[in-house]
């Protein structure tokens, strides 16, 4: 069996894609993978690493607000189905799965028009562009919510699979993982993240946070692990020396350095960190409510207003609803909210035991399962 994967841009599509690769590899160790990407996205880096070969083709986003400006996307995207052609050509799939990010759209209409099979995974509560515009031409389109099954009135089936992580989270032991990187069992551990790029809001608030909620713990009783992303990462860390606070490097903690704030421009091994910590504060990206839910741990998301139909919003409410996270929108943060929330969680074990329980149940932990067996279904002759 040959199988191109593609998706990209963010971790959003990038890690759903592996994970669905991963699983594939699993039932069908005989499979050939071949990830298909863009040299800007982040998969150019994030695909390697998970052992997969990867190719390039050409894309772009439409501009919303410049209409002119789509021309050259026009031509950008036409340069990527010629690549993408080729590619197929040459390769010669059996199907063609992709996970969103505008990446994903020259490869599947090129297949789709080779009569190649064709599926997408839409990790939102509310569907993006790109899949609605293969949607028709798939043979299933899988979605994580059961909110996006209404998105895609032309597609031929819908199923509900739920938002596949790595198989690093379903088995991950937090125990193990706290003595991994040298976090004691009676030390609080708070992870703050805003996503693969970084969120300028909650590095701002959260920096602005940290003094008080530091002020707190006297007794130096809680570590704090804080990825700013990589563009932020030397300003906030300019920011804390600013304010008094010491911090080190994941390699510095790991070597033994007393300091209890660890600054991080990107976290690789998340699958490391998140199910050893006792509180997350985060965004509400697809990815992120997946990790955080298969890992059963309490969190407060503070959603992204930045995107398209306010999805994040209603991916944290979905698990919010069910108390299984503290939902806090941008246009309530500050950082004495901020502060406030993450206190009380802080200083209520059985409230965080509550809401790690109520996480863990809204979690679809064998969703790349659930959606490999889907494909199968529809590919009775490829089997």
């Amino acid at each position: 069996m040959k199988i191109i994967v593609t998706g990209g841009g963010t971790g959003g599509h990038i890690y759903p894609a592996i994970a669905i690769a991963d699983e594939l590899k699993r039932r069908h160790p005989d499979a050939e993978i071949l990830y298909v990407g863009t040299e800007q996205g982040m998969e150019a880096d994030f695909v390697p690493r998970a052992g997969y070969p990867i190719r390039f083709i050409h894309s772009a986003g439409f501009d919303r607000k410049h209409l002119v400006r789509n021309a050259r996307t026009v031509a950008t995207m036409l340069r990527g189905e010629t690549e993408a052609r080729a590619i197929l050509h040459e390769f010669r799939p059996d199907f063609v799965i992709g996970t969103g990010g505008y990446v994903s759209l020259p490869m599947l209409r090129v297949a789709q028009f080779e009569k190649i099979p064709t599926f997408i995974h839409e990790q939102n509560a509310f569907a993006g562009v790109a899949n609605k515009l293969v949607s028709k031409g798939t043979r299933c389109v899988l979605v994580a919510f059961e909110a996006a099954r209404d998105r895609f009135p032309d597609a031929p089936s819908v199923e509900v699979v739920g938002n596949p992580v790595r198989a690093e989270f379903v088995t991950a032991d937090r125990n193990a993982c706290r003595a991994a990187i040298g976090v004691a069992e009676d030390e609080f551990m708070l992870l703050c993240f805003g996503g693969s790029l970084g969120a300028m809001m909650i590095n701002r608030t959260f920096s602005e946070a940290l003094p008080r909620i530091l002020a707190h713990e006297s007794d130096r009783k809680m570590r704090v692990f804080y990825a700013t992303g990589k563009m932020y990462y030397d300003e906030y860390g300019r920011k804390l020396a600013g304010q008094g606070i010491a911090t080190c490097t994941y390699d510095e903690m790991l070597a033994g350095s007393p300091e209890r704030v660890v600054l991080m421009p990107y976290i690789h091994n998340m699958f490391g960190l998140l199910p050893a910590a006792d509180l997350v504060v985060s965004r509400a990206g697809a990815l992120t409510c997946a990790e955080i839910t298969v890992s059963g741990r309490a969190s407060v998301m503070i959603p992204s207003p930045n995107v398209t139909e306010n999805h994040q919003y209603y991916n944290a409410k979905a698990i919010a609803d069910r108390n299984g996270c503290t939902l806090l929108e941008e246009k309530e943060l500050n950082a004495g909210t901020l502060a406030d929330r993450i206190l009380e969680l802080r200083n209520d074990a059985e409230l965080r035991r509550r809401m790690e329980a109520a996480a863990k149940s809204v979690s679809v932990p064998d969703s790349a399962e659930r959606i490999v067996r889907a494909i199968e279904a529809h590919l009775p002759d490829k089997r």
